[in-house]
């Protein structure tokens, strides 16, 4: 399997490790997580919950606000799982219209941003415990690992 798409965009300095490798390790640890959507996402939106106190509101925004982090995590699962180019990454809907509701409700946008950004660490957090279980050579995890952060920031 040649590098392609995002993986192509990831490659610039893959170390040692074959392209083809790290595909696979990319989705063999989409899948794993993907296996476990709806667990990696309530502890996301748990945790935005609890650590930015703007995006406390009421039961339908909390429930678009779970929506909207299902559709994040899922849409970068499958863009990984399937090496689905960056540029043709669509926004999921539910994370588009909490957005405006966010704004409709006079949310800064310094909570959404701060949202994103600690959704992403909470997200590489996760990619790196499966990185540790990986079959695979101490080189190999490293030069994956150094993908972590460039892949988990697509969405």
């Amino acid at each position: 399997m040649a590098a392609s798409g995002i993986y192509r965009g990831c490659m610039a300095n893959p170390g040692s490790a074959d392209p083809s490798d790290i595909g696979r390790f990319i989705e063999l640890t989409a899948d794993r997580m993907r296996a476990r959507l709806t667990e990696l996402s309530t502890y996301i939106r748990e945790t935005l919950e609890a650590e930015i106190p703007e995006l406390q509101g009421d039961a339908r925004l909390l429930d678009l606000l779970g929506a909207s982090v299902e559709g994040n995590v899922d849409t970068l699962l499958h863009a990984l799982r399937h090496a689905i180019p960056v540029e043709r990454i669509e926004s999921p809907t539910a994370a588009l219209e909490y957005a405006r509701r966010l704004a409709q409700h006079g949310v800064s946008v310094n909570a959404l941003v701060r949202a994103y950004r600690l959704g992403q660490r909470l997200m590489n957090e996760h990619v790196f415990r499966e990185v540790r279980g990986l079959e695979a050579t101490a080189e190999q995890r490293v030069d994956y690992a150094m993908e972590i952060p460039k892949l988990s920031s697509l969405i």
